[in-house]
């Protein structure tokens, strides 16, 4: 094996928009990718693009997503850069992705990488990536029918990289929403809500802080030395978050019937949309003071309010055509909506 990758080595539908309740505690990066990179939280993780292109995201929606060429040279590649701040120094962590997986990279290790802070296997590092070394345990040898996703933690690693083996694997042209998380010893990789693998680590060594940066889509800190691992596909959705999220909170990360959802959750609806004049706003039970702001495909706020009861109704005659997104923030609960502004 000539290069040990670190490893060693989402939405209630309604109609063409896609509602997710997402709890804020320990959230410390949203990125909705709705024409920018900017983290929707306001903590300031604003990623700067390389050769991305605008497409539509899971919900057919365009505009609502990015696009990732898989190129791997970095002139050319597409990828995200994120400065770093000292909240991303994360000692446990869930780091959520909704992607669509459109071709597979095959230099050496055939690492394909969603999300990296510093150079994998570092002490500060932490990653969420797939990769077919599970199948085989070889770098050399390219096998597309094996990829899985995984993730790691500074130093901490299994004790083989065929741990992180398990079926039915990655394959093109498929959405899938991922949460890997880790907190001490345990690593859990989650794919559309269904705990797929679960790796426990024998000795735990904590996370160094650092000044290390945030990757998406390209693994930038060890491209130089032949280890890019472009990501091709699409990026939809990503949180990073200093906690483990429960099993519920990563199924309302995921795709969700209306059945699904418990009576105390929030849920929205949002009508028309496209919408021209005004939107409707309605969730599923009452609120106090609940926060209201619609934000433009540059991710600035362009509009807030609050919110009493279960319904609201908003003018947009004073917003320009174009995509926007709402959101509710109620307490540590957040909901967010995608819509259209026509004339």
């Amino acid at each position: 094996m000539k290069k040990r990758l670190a490893i060693i080595i989402a939405p209630i539908l309604f109609t063409i928009t896609s509602a997710r309740a997402q709890s804020l505690t320990g959230q410390i990066a949203h990125w909705t990718f709705n024409g920018s990179c900017l983290d929707m939280t306001g903590h300031g993780h604003d990623g700067t693009p390389h050769n991305l292109v605008s497409t539509a995201g899971k919900s057919g929606m365009a505009g609502t997503a990015y696009y990732f060429s898989g190129v791997p040279d970095i002139a050319n590649a597409s990828y995200i850069t994120v400065p770093y701040k000292s909240d991303i120094n994360l000692d446990h962590f869930s780091i959520c992705a909704t992607i669509k997986v459109m071709g597979f990279y095959k230099g050496v290790c055939q690492g394909n990488m969603l999300l990296s802070r510093g150079k994998p296997g570092s002490p500060g590092s932490y990653e969420l990536l797939f990769f077919d070394n599970p199948v085989d345990n070889d770098c050399s040898v390219v096998d597309t029918t094996g990829d899985v996703f995984a993730t790691s933690s500074g130093t901490d690693a299994p004790a083989s990289v065929t741990d992180w083996s398990y079926t039915p694997t990655v394959i093109e042209n498929q959405w899938y929403s991922v949460v890997a998380t880790y907190n001490d010893t345990v690593y859990q990789i989650y794919v559309n809500g269904v705990l797929k693998n679960t790796v426990t680590i024998a000795t735990h060594t904590p996370v160094a802080t650092d000044a290390d940066s945030l990757s998406i889509g390209y693994n930038i800190y060890e491209q130089a030395a032949g280890f890019p691992y472009p990501f091709n596909g699409v990026i939809d959705d990503m949180m990073l978050y200093n906690r483990v999220l429960s099993a519920s909170e990563i199924k309302d990360y995921t795709s969700l019937d209306v059945k699904d959802v418990t009576p105390q959750q929030n849920t929205l609806s949002i009508s028309p949309n496209p919408a021209h004049d005004f939107l409707k706003l309605e969730l599923n039970k009452q609120v106090k003071n609940a926060q209201v702001k619609i934000y433009n495909q540059l991710g600035q706020e362009v509009k807030s309010t609050l919110l009493n009861g279960a319904y609201l109704q908003l003018s947009l005659n004073d917003l320009p055509s174009g995509f926007y997104l709402v959101r509710i923030q109620n307490g540590d609960e957040m909901i967010t909506e995608k819509f259209i502004k026509e004339k």
